[in-house]
């Protein structure tokens, strides 16, 4: 059992942080589409998601790696959303464009489609960031451009966070003064 596993009530072995990402890895893609989804994230799925992810399009030119039971979870919420039944159309059509589901294989890898390789502009190199629920997938040279282009450091973005009312940091703050 690893150190932070825990035992479920008939005795299984569980994750007792499932669908929590952390971490970069880099990995190359192959000639098929297939690339290594690193084995800490792989053991850090949930139980329902074990065995397959979904791939969509993500923002600012990544694609989003959701573990099957958080996708569906977002699908629900993004129903309730605020947005016009236009708007809500057109976005689910714009994320769910190209969207896959992936099994892995035998060897941890899994199949990314000639469309999402291409709206990531992947290359060979796939530059693998936890981001929480999700795990994005970069090409290497665009992250590091993304990352130089930001108009705020992280300090600032921390800063604004971090001082912001209704944040436990923000009241802490507050009532310091």
């Amino acid at each position: 059992m690893s150190p932070d596993a825990v035992k479920n009530e008939d005795g299984k072995e569980r994750n007792p942080f499932p669908n929590s990402f952390t971490d970069e890895f880099r990995y190359t893609i192959d000639h098929r589409g297939r690339v290594n989804f690193p084995a800490p994230f792989r053991r850090a799925l949930s139980d329902e998601s074990k065995d397959r992810v979904i791939v969509a399009r993500g923002m600012d030119g990544c694609l989003l790696v959701f573990p099957k039971d958080v996708w569906e979870q977002r699908r629900r919420d993004f129903n309730k959303t605020p947005y016009s039944p236009q708007q809500q159309r057109r976005l689910q059509r714009l994320l769910s464009f190209g969207a896959k589901e992936s099994a892995f294989d035998g060897q941890g890898r899994i199949t990314l489609t000639p469309r999402l390789i291409e709206l990531a502009k992947l290359k060979k190199e796939v530059l693998i960031v936890g981001m929480g629920d999700r795990v994005e997938l970069w090409n290497p040279d665009i992250y590091e451009q993304y990352i130089s282009e930001s108009d705020q450091t992280v300090e600032s973005i921390l800063e604004e966070y971090l001082t912001r009312p209704g944040t436990d940091m923000g009241e802490s703050a507050d009532k310091a003064v």
